[in-house]
């Protein structure tokens, strides 16, 4: 695709929307032409700096996308036009490690995110393309390091099941590894195993919100690799 345009993608959006709409999921030309506008109009307000204006814009499109889309590769791309814009919000609004996280989503969902143009977005923009994923789709999950303790889950949140992918039934395991940080965080987020964009979307949003206790060595706590694996089961 070459380097990727926000602007471009989100006009092309209104193609992709039309091709891979299916009758349970009922977006029409409709609802994709909103979709495209609203995605040009929060781009204009990033531009502006207007990022606490942006942000819920953002949060609620992306939501409503992972209620009507299903499993394809278009969806992917769809998906990570407004994810990119969440991370250049919350970078504006001094949100580093939520718009790392966000940026790092993006990558490892599709990995030319990184060579998005973003010059246009000033000091968000900039910092973003700083911090390119390296590997953003490993094989696998590194093992653990001999001489350190391994990092416990402390806090578990559920992901949950995007509606569009229910409607298709689409169901497994994503496997992902994670970096947790000596305060216990999470950050880095690769996909080993991935499942349909909306369900890999999910889990890697619900990981955000997990909390550890960090691996040690010598006693202390250090940053160490986690190997995290989600099971969406249909019930």
């Amino acid at each position: 695709m070459g380097v990727v345009s926000l602007r471009r993608i989100s006009f092309a959006l209104i193609g992709m929307f039309i091709s891979i709409a299916r009758p349970a999921m009922a977006v029409d030309k409709a609802v994709a032409d909103r979709w495209a506008n609203q995605l040009v109009t929060t781009s204009t307000m990033l531009k502006a700096k207007s990022y606490q204006t942006a942000l819920p814009i953002l949060r609620r499109l992306t939501t409503e996308m992972l209620g009507r889309l299903g499993p394809s590769d278009e969806t992917t791309y769809v998906l990570v036009v407004p994810l990119i814009q969440i991370a250049l919000a919350e970078e504006g609004l001094g949100d580093h490690a939520a718009a790392m996280w966000h940026w790092d989503m993006a990558q490892t969902l599709y990995p030319k995110a990184a060579e998005s143009d973003l010059s246009m977005f000033g000091d968000p923009g900039a910092i973003l393309k700083q911090n390119i994923l390296a590997d953003p789709n490993p094989p696998e999950c590194p093992k653990p390091r001999a001489d350190e303790t391994k990092p416990t889950v402390l806090k578990h949140v559920p992901p949950q099941y995007p509606e569009g992918a229910r409607l298709f039934r689409a169901r497994g395991i994503v496997i992902m590894w994670l970096k947790i940080m000596p305060d216990g965080s999470a950050a880095e987020p690769r996909v080993v195993k991935p499942l349909p964009a909306p369900l890999t979307y999910a889990a890697l949003e619900a990981a955000r919100m997990w909390k550890f206790k960090p691996a040690e060595h010598d006693g202390k706590p250090v940053e160490a690799n986690f190997c995290l694996t989600i099971n969406y089961k249909l019930n």
